[in-house]
């Protein structure tokens, strides 16, 4: 169900994408990452004050990514959650609410 709702945002099935749920967050979300051409690719996720609180990069073995990431030690607020393949570039914001 959630690769046909990531597809289904996405502006073409080859277009990378992004997802990240759920959205506001208490102690944990998940993101959902589509890279049809598997290329290297890095995620990262700001505080609103812009502190780079997690970054993760790689070449990915498949299209899709999945990542589950605890944000039980950070603190409420809005947080930019963004990843850059190529020339794709998304930025999502994410609510970190207990």
């Amino acid at each position: 169900m959630l690769l046909n709702l990531l597809l289904s945002t996405s502006d073409s099935l080859n277009e990378p994408n992004l997802l990240v749920f759920p959205n506001p967050s208490a102690n944990q979300f998940e993101y959902l990452l589509s890279l049809p051409d598997k290329q290297p690719y890095v995620f990262q996720i700001h505080n609103a004050t812009g502190e780079l609180i997690y970054r993760k990069s790689g070449n990915p073995d498949s299209e899709i990514i999945k990542e589950r990431i605890s944000s039980s030690q950070w603190a409420d607020g809005i947080y930019y959650v963004s990843v850059h393949a190529g020339n794709f570039l998304k930025t999502l914001k994410l609510l970190v609410q207990k």
